[in-house]
């Protein structure tokens, strides 16, 4: 069981900001059931818009997908070839020696990594 453990993240998951509470026609799902996910970018083949997420998701895996799209929006999406969810949970710290996240392993690592790649 993944724990979160900073201020900053338990905000982020009071009122996220990419998470959507429907299914949106234009979200296309992840295909691999480990994760209930769709996902919508919006940009040109340079840079991302605007990226929204839906899914049946438990807390950590929001953090995860919000500071996912916090970190590349208005940014080029090639930064998902090297954006790691270590970033991305560095991205939810309050300070930087305290993880954001705690009891998360090498498989929900891996999972997300899959995510990016498929992003």
């Amino acid at each position: 069981m993944v724990k979160v453990n900073s201020t900053r993240a338990g905000k982020i998951l009071e009122s996220p900001r990419f998470l959507k509470p429907e299914l949106s026609p234009s979200m296309r799902k992840f295909p691999n059931d480990e994760i209930s996910l769709w996902v919508n970018v919006e940009g040109d083949f340079q840079s991302v818009k605007n990226l929204s997420f839906y899914g049946d998701l438990v807390p950590f895996q929001v953090l995860i997908l919000e500071s996912m799209a916090s970190l590349l929006v208005g940014k080029k999406i090639a930064i998902l070839e090297t954006l790691s969810v270590r970033e991305c949970e560095a991205y939810l710290r309050d300070r930087n020696s305290e993880p954001a996240l705690v009891g998360w392993g090498q498989k929900e690592e891996n999972l997300f990594q899959t995510v990016f790649q498929w992003v």
